[in-house]
């Protein structure tokens, strides 16, 4: 989830807005014990074990509050962005062309819509314990069959997988 959420308080999302970064300004990085890096901002590709590590949320309700201060800025400033807005060139050298808001806001939608559906692929994971449950099941009903298992016991393992 905070993946999701925190790409939108990056110094690129918080440019756009062209407001700083609610991890610093509002002091969320002190209320999770961490330093005001920007550019440590949950990306995740930038860290190492150790650093994944050192981010532990004990207080849930802390993480969902910081999650919902992000969601409404990014909410109050779509509300008020307009087509020449969207229109906008964005001083970002290390792109060519330079993009605009609209191609900027187009990645973050992207980016986190990758992101979702790779948090559904792991919790598919570790729900069914492996790759591909179809399969799985497949591989236990011909089990029972090869050992002559049951219906009965074959379908509560089946089930098991659910």
């Amino acid at each position: 989830m905070t993946n999701v959420k925190i790409p939108l308080d990056t110094p690129i999302k918080a440019s756009l807005m062209e407001r700083p970064q609610l991890w610093i300004a509002d002091g969320w990085h002190a209320r999770f014990a961490m330093p005001p890096d920007p550019k440590d901002y949950g990306s995740g590709h930038r860290h190492t074990p150790a650093q994944v590590e050192a981010f532990t949320v004990t207080d849930k309700q802390l993480l969902l509050d910081y999650l919902d201060a992000v969601f409404a800025r990014t909410k109050g400033y779509l509300s008020t962005v307009s087509n020449t807005d969207l229109n906008r060139v964005l001083n970002e050298p290390q792109y060519q062309p330079l993009p605009t808001v609209r191609i900027r806001l187009a990645s973050v939608i992207n980016c986190n819509t990758r992101r979702v559906g790779q948090f559904e692929y792991l919790r598919g994971l570790v729900k069914h314990q492996g790759w591909f449950p179809a399969a799985e099941k497949e591989r236990i009903e011909q089990r029972c069959v090869e050992v002559q298992i049951s219906q009965y016991e074959c379908q509560a393992q089946v089930n098991a997988l659910e």
